[in-house]
């Protein structure tokens, strides 16, 4: 026991080395939607910083494509790592080395 319980963890609710019980609500996955839709503009808002200073070109083309290019490729990135980002703001679920020693 002693790590937190991820994203991606399927299976069984209940943590059999130091019988800790996890349950996501529904609202978690909602409140992970925001944070994704938080990630998402903060990406996109670097990018077209970067995309300014780098190119100086006007041409909202060149902004549309690379913005767009860059949140489909970061879809699945955003959506795991705001789960994850959630569970450490807002979860009460904290690391204990001493128990992942047993």
């Amino acid at each position: 026991c002693g790590r937190r319980p991820s994203a991606r963890q399927t299976g069984p609710t209940h943590k059999t080395g130091c019988d800790f019980r996890f349950e996501i609500e529904l609202g978690f996955f909602w409140a992970a939607l925001y944070v994704s839709y938080a990630l998402n503009v903060a990406e996109s808002v670097t990018l077209a910083v970067a995309i300014s200073i780098l190119t100086g070109s006007s041409n909202p083309w060149v902004y549309s494509g690379a913005l767009v290019f860059a949140i489909l490729m970061l879809v699945s990135f955003n959506i795991r790592y705001s789960r994850v980002l959630l569970l450490y703001m807002a979860g009460e679920v904290t690391y204990q080395p001493e128990l992942g020693e047993k």
